[in-house]
Parts: C-alpha cells; sequence; structure tokens
C-alpha cells in the first residue's frame, strides 16, 4: 500500500491567504478610525493697540494690578489757537460759573525760607448766599464768613455772637485769602502780559498771565472753559513764587440750608 504524504505549511497557505487579507483589512480600518488626532495649528491672532494705562509696577512674583483707565483726552475747542492776550478778557466775560456748589480750597502764601503752610478754605454758594469756613494751618476752624445779598455776617465757631456789616465791607477774598479773577475782567488791557490755552488736571483752561501797573507782582490763572472755576492763581515777585490759590474739589450740586444758618439758628436768608 502507498503512504499519504502528510500536509505541510504550503499546502496550507491557499486556505490562510484569505483569512489574512480579511483581518488586515479589518485593523487598517479599526486603526483609520481610532487614530489620535493631528494637532491643529492655532490661528493668528494680531495684538490689540496698545491701551493708554500701563500696568502698575509690582514687586517679582505678584501679578501687576492694572491701573484704572485715566480719564480720555481732552479735545480743545474750535477756538483754542486763537487765544492770545488781546481777546483774553472777551472771553473771561463769557464765561458762566454755576450758581450752586461746594468746594475745597488750598491756599499758602510764601516767604524766604518758610510759609505760612497750606491752609483750606471751604465755600459754599446757592441762592445767591455764600459762606466760607476759614480753617488755620492746624485744620482748625478760626473763622465763618456768609454773605448775603446785603449783609454781611462774620463770627468765629458755632455758638459765638455774629458780627452784621454791610455787604461790600468785606468780601470773601480778602477775609479768606481766596483769589478771584474778576479784577482781569475790567483791568487795562495792557496789564494782561499773555494768554494761551492749556489742559491743567484733565480741565481746559483758559492760562493768563498779568501785572497791575503799579505792581511788581506778576499773577499766573488757570480758569477752567468748562464751568468758569478759578483752578489755580499764583503770585510771583521777580519769579519767586509768593502765594498760591488752588481749587482742590468742587461739586456742582446746592448746599442744604443748614450751611446758611447762623451761630443763634437762624437763617441767613430769613434776616437778609
Amino acid at each position: 500500500m502507498r503512504r499519504r504524504r502528510p500536509r505541510g505549511r504550503k499546502g496550507m497557505l491557499p486556505v490562510l491567504l484569505p483569512t489574512v487579507i480579511v483581518v488586515a483589512a479589518l485593523m487598517a480600518v479599526t486603526l483609520y478610525l481610532f487614530r489620535a488626532p493631528t494637532a491643529v495649528k492655532p490661528a493668528i491672532v494680531l495684538p490689540s493697540p496698545s491701551p493708554t494705562w500701563q500696568p502698575a509696577p509690582s514687586s517679582p512674583g505678584v501679578s501687576p494690578t492694572i491701573s484704572p483707565t485715566p480719564p480720555a483726552p481732552v479735545s480743545p475747542p474750535a477756538f483754542a489757537a486763537d487765544i492770545d492776550r488781546t481777546n483774553a478778557q472777551q472771553i473771561l466775560s463769557e464765561l458762566k460759573q454755576p450758581p450752586e456748589y461746594s468746594s475745597v480750597w488750598q491756599v499758602e502764601w510764601f516767604w524766604e525760607g518758610d510759609s505760612s503752610g497750606p491752609m483750606e478754605r471751604r465755600v459754599f454758594a446757592a441762592d445767591g448766599y455764600t459762606r466760607a469756613e476759614i480753617y488755620d494751618a492746624g485744620r482748625r476752624l478760626s473763622a465763618n464768613l456768609l454773605t448775603g445779598r446785603t449783609r454781611v455776617f462774620l463770627w468765629a465757631s458755632q455758638g459765638s455772637p455774629y458780627h452784621p456789616t454791610a455787604r461790600g465791607n468785606v468780601t470773601v477774598e480778602d477775609e479768606a485769602g481766596l483769589a478771584a479773577y474778576g479784577p482781569l475782567l475790567t483791568c487795562d488791557p495792557a496789564e494782561i502780559l499773555s494768554a494761551s490755552y492749556l489742559v491743567w488736571e484733565n480741565q481746559p483752561c483758559i492760562f493768563v498771565e498779568s501785572q497791575a501797573a503799579k505792581s511788581k507782582y506778576v499773577h499766573a490763572w488757570w480758569i477752567s472753559l468748562e464751568n468758569g472755576f478759578l483752578l489755580r492763581m499764583e503770585k510771583r515777585l521777580d519769579g519767586v513764587l509768593k502765594y498760591s490759590c488752588v481749587l482742590q474739589s468742587v461739586e456742582l450740586y446746592r448746599p442744604s440750608d443748614e450751611v446758611f444758618r447762623l451761630p443763634d439758628a437762624q437763617l441767613a436768608m430769613n434776616l437778609d
């Protein structure tokens, strides 16, 4: 009898080949479906224009604090470039200061090697009445001056007697040492040395320098074109500062009637 030869690997190849092809195809599909996502290139974002504020300085390792956005730049009025000494008085005469307000001022006198120290003045206005509280360098209330329509009332502190006098005998400017640009409106035009437009403390101003005919002092004035308030005034002798008056703050609302009450509890409005 003839013995049959056993099948080897070569004989199994036709049977296994189709199976291998199918498995390989399935694996290829699986790998495609579950492949790792291809990294996407991020879109290029252009930087924003530089802000008008800058980060505040900070200590190493501490995130910087962003400073608040400053007020918007002040746009000069159309006539700003035309302001000069020849039309300064006309411009000043057209300014209208609000009739009701509460303000805080700082005045100081200077002399060689020393000064009076800054002294506070608080001024309130309503219904044609003005009250000034005068503080000394130690921030103590030293005097009150209330100007009515026909009379002026003066007293030291609340509870002390007041002294009435006719309006015109005493002024807030003289008694409280406050500056006022009223004299600029009527002075000889030749006393106006210069005038121009500028921005001071974010306020559009007319800046005026003046000198009275028989005076050695030069006065510099910063006056708001927005509300007519005097913002700053300086008096100099041979270029040396001798006096300054600066508006610290102002609130444009009607003060309470209590502000105009005299030491005996009467309202000045009822006496004047």
